[in-house]
């Protein structure tokens, strides 16, 4: 919090450095853990990545919004843990700065590994983005920021997958009455943000297998007794305090709502751990 207050402008360089000191050595143990079964690992870490990503999002859905920023970067931060395990499985280092920049170009904060390295060196050493001069300047800085955060978050398309204008005014007319939606039924709110982190956590799965395995055989489809398997230890990992949310956020109890907003923050740390320990 310390260096995003005295660079925000490096805010998705900062996010990636800070989740690379914390989540590298996990994943070099993961990799090394996982020679001679790659394939069915990588499946098993997307599967749990996208699991959790899904419970965060519904997590950040909860009443009062006390889980909103905490269930969301915990979504993030179940994405910055697969990529580098991904990354340690293709024999990179997932602690040097290579492979940050990669990570950022993955999530298309950035268009070159080259550009993204100039970012994490100048956030790495403490130099501040410049915010321009004048107010013409500063906004285009504030406006260029505000984009590439947008993109680490997932909330909008690379460059290269821009729309037309007509579909981008379709799609933010859309995206107002889903709000507005949201805001008539609180629990569809839940739904919009669980479906949100798990399809950025599949993008990034199918991103990095594709730019960094791209010879990974695939495993095949698992069988009706493995799936069954893991349905359930889902269901009771996670039963009880989808009731509690789903509850909370149906009823008008004041008392009730604050509970499923607790539970869901403590949801979003638990299955961090969970996914952590268990993939």
């Amino acid at each position: 919090m310390r260096s995003l207050r005295r660079d925000p402008g490096h805010l998705p360089e900062l996010i990636v450095l800070h989740a690379q000191r914390s989540l590298a050595g996990g994943a070099k143990e993961w990799a090394e853990g996982a020679v001679g079964d790659e394939s069915r690992s990588a499946l098993r870490a997307g599967r749990a990545a996208k699991a959790a990503a899904r419970m965060d999002g519904m997590a950040s859905g909860t009443p009062f919004l006390i889980a909103l920023v905490p269930g969301y970067v915990a979504a993030l931060w179940e994405q910055a843990r697969l990529a580098l395990r991904l990354a340690a499985m293709s024999g990179r280092d997932p602690a040097s700065m290579e492979t940050a920049a990669e990570l950022l170009v993955l999530r298309n904060v950035h268009p070159d590994t080259e550009v993204a390295l100039n970012a994490l060196q100048e956030a790495a050493t403490g130099e501040r983005e410049s915010f321009g001069k004048g107010v013409r300047g500063r906004a285009s800085v504030l406006w260029e920021l505000g984009r590439r955060i947008l993109l680490f978050a997932a909330f909008l398309d690379a460059p290269e997958h821009e729309r037309s204008l007509f579909v981008k005014v379709l799609s933010i007319t859309a995206a107002g009455l889903v709000w507005i939606l949201t805001c008539i039924f609180p629990l569809t709110f839940m739904a919009l943000m669980a479906w949100s982190c798990e399809t950025a956590t599949s993008r990034l799965d199918a991103a990095a297998r594709k730019s960094w395995l791209p010879e990974l055989p695939d495993p095949g489809r698992e069988s009706s007794a493995q799936f069954a398997t893991r349905l359930a230890a889902l269901v009771l990992i996670t039963g009880l305090p989808v009731v509690i949310l789903v509850h909370g956020v149906t009823t008008g109890d004041v008392l009730v709502s604050g509970l499923a907003g607790v539970s869901g923050l403590a949801m979003a740390l638990m299955l961090s751990v969970l996914v952590s320990r268990r993939t």
